[in-house]
């Protein structure tokens, strides 16, 4: 009695954890981050990234907006996304074709599509 009891309990705290981890995340404003192509790399809030550490980049958008994803090769992380906000997607692209090879958005993983469809479905808007 005590065993089932304990597995329910544990099992009606991990999804009010989930809960609040869902509401804690989408109840944060995200900051604005300023970034800038330079000549040497790009520098994302207060960070450089040397073109030597970026390996290629792509397009693509999250919740319709237009994102810059770059693929790294340094000990840092191995993609970063920059939102583009106001910035014209096909000046962005040329302005890269020069520094980087640009490539096409790979096709999102099982992964991506099931987060993808966990945050319509838990939407906290």
């Amino acid at each position: 009695m005590v065993a089932v009891f304990f597995k329910l309990f544990l099992f009606a705290a991990a999804v009010i954890a989930f809960i609040f981890v869902m509401y804690a995340f989408s109840s944060i404003e995200p900051t604005d981050v300023e970034h800038h192509i330079t000549k040497n790399g790009i520098k994302t809030d207060g960070v450089m990234y040397v073109w030597e550490e970026l390996q290629s980049c792509y397009f693509s958008r999250v919740y319709g907006q237009p994102v810059l994803n770059l693929i790294t090769v340094g000990p840092r992380f191995t993609k970063l996304d920059l939102p583009l906000g106001e910035m014209d997607e096909d000046e962005l692209r040329n302005i890269m074709e020069d520094y980087l090879p640009v490539h096409q958005a790979p096709a999102p993983t099982l992964a991506e599509r099931a987060s993808v469809f966990l945050a319509r479905l838990f939407a906290f808007e």
